[in-house]
């Protein structure tokens, strides 16, 4: 599956619809972009469990073996620096 979008003066795109499908993105969702440890850009969609005030982590299809551990290892780090963050904004 790919995709392409054009970045507005604003800093917005719009993502495809069959990109938005392919991965269950949905109105009110995030996308956590971040620098994997290859040293390329990641994105990880993050969804609003129904009826929870917490977030999880949500990928489609992902990889087996050592790839898979590699991106839980980075999603895990991403998520404590996103919390850190807003921990340091919220003091």
């Amino acid at each position: 599956m790919q995709g392409a979008a054009r970045v507005t003066s604003k800093g917005q795109i719009t993502i495809p619809n069959s990109i938005r499908e392919e991965f269950g993105i949905e109105k009110g969702d995030d996308l956590v972009f971040y620098k994997g440890l290859d040293g390329r850009m990641r994105v990880r969609v993050r969804k609003m469990r129904k009826g929870a005030g917490s977030r999880s982590v949500h990928w489609p299809d992902a990889p087996k073996g050592a790839e898979a551990v590699r991106d839980v290892v980075e999603a895990a780090v991403m998520d404590a620096r996103t919390k850190a963050d807003r921990a340091e904004i919220s003091e």
